[in-house]
Order: structure tokens, then sequence, then C-alpha cells
């Protein structure tokens, strides 16, 4: 018994014209030559296999030889004959084949593998035995002493054909065959009516370079007729004519010749018949394999051209109404929940919707929907959903509403103020809540002053600041001044201007002469520091005596004792002689003596007492405070006048380093925040004119050049004085505060 076919071998054709048989003679030489293992596969096609990839049957050629397949030839090379392969199918001496893309095929026929470049022939022998012959195993080597040659191949042709140039040297020698002689490099063919195998002379050499009679393909039966056309080297075959067998007469009275096929019923076949010898055979009869009618209602029977079972197409009962196969349609016509479709009498499910859980009271079901709602609300005739909002009147939208379980809710009210005086008359904005007032020519009263509508004037004339405006009884700033700088110096004196909004500052420093020493403004001294009696201040006028510790001396008692003044004192004091004091380097000092008690350094100044010595003054007391409590980076770097003197690292504010005493503005844009560097490393800020005036929203600031607040801003309106908003963004102001400074409305410029 033969075993099943392979799927197909996807194998590049080669040489055309092939289509043709071969005689029973060239059959029987091939067949001599072929080697072939135990699954039927010769070496030759096995190297056609692994040349073209195909994959099914390069595990059994592995299996037969070995390495075969390790290496990809680069061209179709010259290998044995055919391979007979297995097939699959019933074993019948009539069945028919089975190709490897699902087609019958009927005995005796023959097909292959690619219409195009046919590589593989196929026959269908009796016992649906396949009969494949490998066509491009005997394919000629490429000449390699021919001179150049290019490869080539047509429609239809499995094998490559080669064009040699010989180079038409007259010293080389030519050829003679069958007493016709031929020139170097000549082509010529064995019979020009039936050309099989093509010769080229090649310096007195006749050397065959394609020789096609070993592809032709053998006879599908020996009683089919032979039978060649004229330029064809390979013969076809005819094997609808055997001599001596019967023709049968089918069912309706047609002849059909002896191993002929055919159906019962070309348009809906089941029952297949052969010719044998006069007798018809039904060798397939597939009305078995038909499925029974099914008893569920609604079911209708169709088949299409070519197949012999009908196919059944049954509808689906469904609350008693019969839906048609296919159809789809809701589970409940009132309340559809899920969509549902009739498949072959059985109903199934498409989609199905949830319903969410609901946490209101107040529910409906409305036709048609699936799942229950809240309740909405109804207001003036409107239905609203629950969680929507809108608004009382569109045109005047004072109040708005909020659905609640199915009862609006009043969320939000507008209170709107009252006429400014009783000879207003209102005038409303579509889309505005509250009237606008139209006080025509009316005038103001400010600080009991009558002013007349249009009218400007300063708020306070001594310091005009900010300028008023009348607008129809309404008192609205006009424009305000942008906030003073602060003084540039904490050491300048404010000096205020009549009719002048800022005040101006004077900087300028004065320096006094005492003795020998030079003072600057606001400092102070002692006319003796070792007796402080004087004490002097230098001031924009000059030298000032701020005291004089002489005049409250008290009298000596008695006024004749042995009389000092102690260190640091003004005034004298008696002594006594018999106790003494000692200062750090064990320096002796008697009664009331002032000394001091690190005479190196001369910072503690004491007096000598009868229990040991008190402080007269202590310079360190009055030095600067340490600096690193704030900054932890600073250094003592000396002592000067018994102080330390500290070094501290320049001040970073914003990523920017600044030396002491820098001063610098936060934005440089708009010159807002005035800063400093202090010694101690910190910065401090000096003075700031914020916060800014409001600008009123949807209008634009105004400034000039890099003042901090805007001098004005500015609106835009559409013709029914609606407010247009104007986008605009500022990097600078819009870190400024926008803290209202007026009240007003502002209809333009404010």
């Amino acid at each position: 018994m033969a075993t099943p076919l392979p799927p197909p071998l996807l194998l590049l054709p080669l040489l055309a014209g092939l289509a043709a048989g071969l005689s029973v003679q060239q059959v029987e030489l091939l067949k001599s030559a072929l080697v072939e293992c135990a699954g039927g596969i010769s070496e030759g096609a096995c190297r056609s296999i692994c040349r073209y990839k195909s994959s099914p049957l390069i595990s059994r050629c592995d299996e037969c030889y070995p390495g075969v397949c390790g290496a990809e030839p680069a061209a179709p090379r010259r290998s044995s004959g055919r391979l007979i392969a297995p097939t699959y199918g019933t074993v019948d001496d009539h069945a028919d084949c089975q190709d490897a893309n699902g087609i019958l095929r009927p005995v005796f026929t023959t097909w292959y593998d690619n219409q195009q470049y046919p590589c593989l022939l196929y026959t269908c022998k009796i016992n649906a035995v396949i009969d494949v012959v490998d066509l491009g195993a005997n394919c000629e080597e490429e000449p390699t002493d021919l001179g150049e040659c290019t490869s080539t191949r047509n429609i239809g042709q499995c094998c490559y054909n080669y064009t040699c140039n010989l180079p038409n040297d007259q010293t080389l020698s030519g050829c003679v065959y069958d007493n016709t002689p031929y020139a170097h490099g000549e082509t010529w063919v064995d019979d020009l009516l039936n050309p099989c195998v093509t010769y080229a002379c090649n310096n007195g050499v006749v050397a065959i370079i394609q020789d096609v009679r070993p592809l032709c393909p053998t006879g599908p039966d020996s009683h089919c007729i032979p039978y060649r056309a004229d330029g064809q080297c390979c013969y076809s075959f005819n094997c609808s004519i055997i001599n001596g067998l019967q023709p049968c007469r089918d069912a309706v009275g047609n002849i059909r010749p002896h191993s002929s096929v055919w159906y019962d019923d070309p348009t809906f076949p089941c029952v297949k018949f052969v010719c044998n010898n006069g007798s018809a055979i039904a060798v397939v009869d597939r009305r078995g394999e038909c499925d029974t009618e099914p008893d569920t209602p609604g079911c209708h029977a169709s088949r299409e051209e070519g197949q012999c079972c009908f196919n059944y197409t049954c509808g689906c009962l469904f609350n008693g109404e019969l839906k048609p196969n296919g159809a789809e349609f809701p589970d409940n016509p009132v309340h559809p929940c899920a969509l549902l479709r009739c498949e072959q009498g059985t109903v199934v499910t498409v989609t199905e919707e949830h319903c969410p859980t609901l946490t209101c009271s107040n529910q409906v079901w409305p036709l048609g929907q699936c799942c229950r709602t809240c309740a909405p609300c109804a207001y003036n005739g409107v239905q609203y959903p629950v969680g929507d909002t809108w608004f009382d009147d569109p045109t005047h939208p004072c109040e708005l509403y909020r659905c609640d379980n199915g009862y609006p809710v009043v969320v939000q009210n507008t209170t709107c103020e009252p006429a400014p005086s009783d000879s207003c008359t209102p005038w409303h904005m579509e889309g505005i809540c509250c009237p606008k007032w139209d006080c025509t020519d009316a005038p103001c009263e400010h600080n009991g002053v009558i002013r007349e509508h249009g009218t400007t004037w300063p708020e306070n004339p001594l310091r005009p600041c900010r300028h008023l405006t009348c607008n129809n009884s309404e008192v609205e700033v006009a424009s305000e001044a942008a906030p003073c700088e602060g003084p540039p110096d904490p050491s300048c004196v404010e000096r205020h201007v009549p009719y002048q909004c800022c005040p101006v500052f004077d900087c300028v420093q004065i320096q006094c002469t005492y003795g020998d020493q030079v003072y600057e403004e606001d400092e102070t001294w002692y006319d003796d520091p070792s007796h402080p009696c004087k004490h002097f201040k230098c001031t924009k006028t000059g030298t000032v005596k701020t005291k004089d510790l002489s005049i409250s001396c008290p009298p000596l008692v008695p006024h004749d004792c042995p009389s000092m003044r102690v260190l640091g004192e003004c005034c004298k004091v008696c002594i006594e002689q018999d106790v003494e004091c000692l200062d750090d380097n064990g320096g002796t000092h008697s009664i009331n003596e002032t000394f001091f008690i690190d005479p190196v350094t001369q910072c503690h100044l004491v007096r000598c007492v009868d229990n040991g010595s008190v402080t007269v003054y202590d310079r360190r007391e009055n030095c600067p405070a340490d600096p690193r409590q704030d900054n932890p980076n600073c250094t003592v770097i000396a002592f000067e006048n018994c102080c330390p003197v500290y070094q501290c690292p320049n001040c970073t504010d914003n990523g920017v380093e600044y030396a002491h005493g820098a001063r610098w503005w936060v934005t440089p844009q708009r010159q807002c925040t005035r800063k400093m560097c202090q010694k101690d490393g910190n910065p401090t800020v000096l003075f700031t004119r914020l916060p800014c005036p409001p600008v009123r929203e949807g209008c634009v600031p105004n400034f000039r050049g890099v003042e901090c607040c805007h001098y004005k801003y500015t609106c835009m309106f559409d013709p029914q004085h609606n407010l247009i908003p104007m986008p605009y963004v500022d990097s600078a102001t819009a870190r400024l505060s926008a803290a209202t400074r007026f009240p007003g409305s502002g209809r333009g410029s404010g």
C-alpha cells in the first residue's frame, strides 16, 4: 500500500516545453539510472528539494542521504532521474489522486508543480499512486570552457539556457559533425523540426551544451498514444483512446471511453463512476456523508454548485416568534438590555448592557432604555438631568440652579446693588444679571464737596498720588501713580514737597572734626575716652554736644582726700592706699584706682574696690553680633578694637551672587522690590512697591518702561457693551499681587 504524499514541493521551474512525454525506451533508460532509498526518493531529487526549500520532504531526504541538504547550491545541477512518491487517499484501482493543493486528479492525468517554471512532473497512476519526475535533475552544468556564458530561461522552462561568447579567432580550429563543417564558436541543433540537443564547436571539439531528451516525461500508460508538435523535443500522450477495451454508457445515454471518469450530476456531483471495459463502476458515493435534515422549525435547505450535500439554515424560536437565521433583535422591546442574534437555531448574546447602581431615591424607567435613571428636574417646561446646572434666565442670569434628586436647588444667587441715585435709570446687558445705571449729568459728593459729572480732581492736593473722577454720581479712580520708592540708603532723610506725590530724600553725608579726629554723620564720641565727661554727635548742622557729666559730679568727702578719676569715669573719687588689686599680668593697684585687667589688649577697664574690682566698661560688650549664628560660613580673620573681625561669603539670591553692600532689583524688568547684601552674607529687603492696583479681569495692563505697576489698563467691549476678554501673559507681572486698592467698576482704562 502506498503512503500519503507530503505537502507541495514549491520548486523554481526550469526547462520549457517539457509537458510532453518520453518513449518507453527513454523511460526504462531513466529508471535504470535511478538511485532510490527506502523512502522512494532519489538523491538527485533530494538535492532539488533542498535547493528550493521544500520543507515537507527535507526530513525524509536527511534520513535517506545524510548531509545532502547541508549546503544550498547556487543553481540547478545535473542529478539522477525521477522519484516515485506515495500518495494519500482511498486505495482503489480507479481512485483519483489528490495533489498537494487538495485538487482531485483523475487516473492517468499529468500536471506540473508550477505552470510558469515546471520542474516537477506528476502522473496519477492506478491505485492513486502519484509518479513524480524531477525535470531539473538532469539540467546541464554551466559551461566552463566556452568563454563568457550568460544563463537565461523562458516561461515554461525549468533548466537554464547558456549563451556563450566564444572568441572568433581564425587561428582556432573548426569542427565537422554529420559531414557538415562548423566554424569555431558556432552552435547548431540535432533536428530543426524537433530540436533536442544543442551543440557548439570549441577549437575542433564538438561540445553538447544542452540535451533535453533525458528530461522528457514518460507516458502515463503503455496504451497511451504519443505525439509531438513541431519545435518540441518531448512527446505528449493521448490516453482517451485505448485500443481493444469497451466503452460504457452513463445514465443519460452518453458514451464514456474505457477508464474515463464522470459523476451522476455535473452540477451537484454525488456518485463518481469510472468505465472499466464496458462496465460503469461507482467508485465514490458521497451521499452517505450528508447530514440528515434537522427537525428544527424554520430550516431552509440549499447547496452550491459542485456540492453533493445540502446545507441547512435554521431560524430561532424566541418568545413565541420565529427569528430568521442571522437576525439580530433585543431581549425586551420595552426595556432592551441585550442584543441577541439567531445562529443556526441557537440564540446567542451579541452585546449586553449592565445598569449602574443609583443613589437617588426619585427614579424613572424611560421606554426604550435598559436602565433606570434618576428623575430629571422640570423648570419652565425644560427637563434637566440630575447634576445639570442652569440659570433662571439666560438673558439676565441671577440664580444658578442644580438638579438634585429630581428637584431644582439654588446653588448661587447674585445680589444687585441699588441705584446710585433716584435720577438714575437702569439698562441691562444680555448675559449679565444686574442692570447698569444711566445717571446722566448726575453730580458726585466727595468729602463734602460736590463734583460735576466728568470732572477729575486729586484725592489729596498736597500729595496728588491718586486722581478721582465723577462718573454719573459715582466716584471712580481716574488714575493712580506708581508706589513711591523708598530711600536709597537708610541714612537718607525723607522730605515732602508740596503738590508732589512722592517724597524726596536728602542723602548728603556730613563730616565733623574734633581735635585731630574726623567723624561721619550720626557718629558719636567723647571728649576723653579715658574719662568721658562730654558726649558729642555729628549732625547735619555740625558737631553738637549731647551730654556733659562734669556738671553733675558729687563733691569729695572730705574735700581734701586723696582723689583720682577712675578710668572710664568723669568724676573724681577719694582713694585709700591700704588695699591693692591685681591685673592679669600680676600688677598691683590701690583702692579706687582704675586699671585694665587685661593690660595687653586693654579691653576690660575695672576699678579697684574693697572686695575686688568692678567693671568700668568692657569694649567687648559693644562688639557687633556674631554673624555665624545666621551664616555658619563666616570666619574670624582678626581682632580690632577688642572685637573680632569676621569675613562672610557674598550673598546669593535666585542663583545670582552679590558682593557685600551690593543692591539689586528682584525683577529688573519690573522694578518692584529692592534688596541689599549685608555683611553677614544674607540679603535684606530695602523696600518694595508692592502690591499693585488690581486689573479688571479680561483687561490688559499697560506699563511704562521698567515701572513696577501699570499706570492704566485697557478693556475691549462689543457693540452691546459686553466685555471681550483680552488674553495677556507677562512673566514679570504674573508674580505681582493683585490686591484691591480702591473699589470701582472701571468701564474703560483704569
